[in-house]
């Protein structure tokens, strides 16, 4: 939406654009998005810039502090508006450009919270999800797992491991010595060691190389993300290069399958998602490492060699080809 239609939703929510006017606000979205949490790196927040005061205002109307705003890449002009990301935490965009936003309400009281202690009551100003996003943050509200015990009590969990324990079994052996007038009894007492083993338990590793909110796809070593974001592909492979990522190569039946499978899922919001490639004039078709995709693979879907168009996941043909300067939602992996 426009930054001025994000504002009305959130108001008839009976909420507001998120008014994030402290460093430890904006870090409780960036620790959401490492958590998996905020599906796209950027978001409209409850901020604009006045032509007429010349300053930047929150939607309460009360202007922000510029010592707040100098550390941030934030300078302001006519029709801009701030925006939360996952790279700078702050910074302006056009408002008449579109962008998923995050409403709040402000002013919410949170009761204790019952895990194995009693929190004390905090007021807190809570983020609310909208049909835009899939978040349901909550700022400076700590959320303690219910294994703990608060504040100095931790539960343990008994690891099963073998353990060979030798233990001394008494044995009464009877030896009957026999003369011609006295039967004299001879009791000799031997110790036996025995050996117990207990059952070890083998679980299945459950570690990931993928670094958070990416998704994990071992059968196929796939390790992804999907953005949200619409941009052209030139745009969107320099975005995941920044990200320390890659377009995602899926130059298998079986990867685009995988994808396929989290769609499926609801894990992505989107139908189409630019992925790693693109056909290169003199040369063919590419991946963003600089090999060749292989023309068996390209046949098999139809793909015919175009100059300026790139490589598209599809949930319905699961790869098509379409102008690389087409804005579209986008897959960035990593290779492992």
């Amino acid at each position: 939406m426009l930054w001025q239609d994000c504002k009305t939703h959130c108001e008839a929510l009976g909420a507001r654009l998120a008014i994030l006017d402290t460093p430890a606000k904006l870090d409780v979205l960036l620790s959401d998005y490492n958590a998996g949490s905020l599906f796209s790196v950027q978001y409209f927040i409850g901020a604009s810039y006045n032509n007429i005061t010349s300053d930047w205002r929150w939607v309460d109307g009360l202007a922000i502090d510029p010592w707040f705003l100098t550390s941030y890449p934030v300078t302001g002009s006519s029709g801009v508006c701030l925006v939360w990301n996952d790279v700078d935490l702050l910074n302006q965009y056009s408002c008449s450009l579109t962008q998923p936003f995050i409403c709040e309400k402000a002013g919410v009281t949170q009761g204790p919270i019952t895990t194995t202690s009693v929190i004390p009551t905090t007021t807190t100003t809570t983020l609310i999800s909208t049909t835009m996003i899939s978040t349901a943050s909550t700022v400076a509200t700590t959320i303690i797992p219910s294994t703990t015990t608060i504040p100095t009590t931790t539960l343990t969990t008994p690891i099963l491991s073998t353990i060979l324990t030798t233990t001394p079994i008494s044995t009464t052996i009877l030896t009957t010595t026999t003369t011609t007038t006295t039967i004299i009894p001879t009791i000799t007492t031997t110790t036996m060691p025995t050996t117990t083993a207990v059952p070890t338990t083998t679980l299945a590793p459950t570690s990931s190389p993928c670094p958070s909110p990416y998704i994990w796809k071992p059968a196929v070593s796939l390790c992804y993300k999907n953005y949200e974001d619409t941009e052209k592909w030139p745009d969107a492979k320099t975005m995941c290069t920044g990200y320390g990522a890659r377009l995602a190569i899926l130059n298998t039946a079986a990867k685009l399958g995988s994808v396929l499978d989290d769609y499926n899922a609801s894990l992505l919001n989107n139908t189409e998602y630019h992925i790693g490639a693109q056909y290169v004039y003199g040369i063919g078709w590419q991946w963003v490492d600089g090999t060749a995709v292989d023309p068996t693979f390209l046949s098999n879907y139809g793909i015919t060699n175009v100059s300026g168009d790139c490589l598209v996941w599809t949930y319905a043909s699961l790869v098509i080809q379409d102008k690389c300067d087409a804005s579209e939602k986008f897959l960035c992996d990593i290779s492992v």
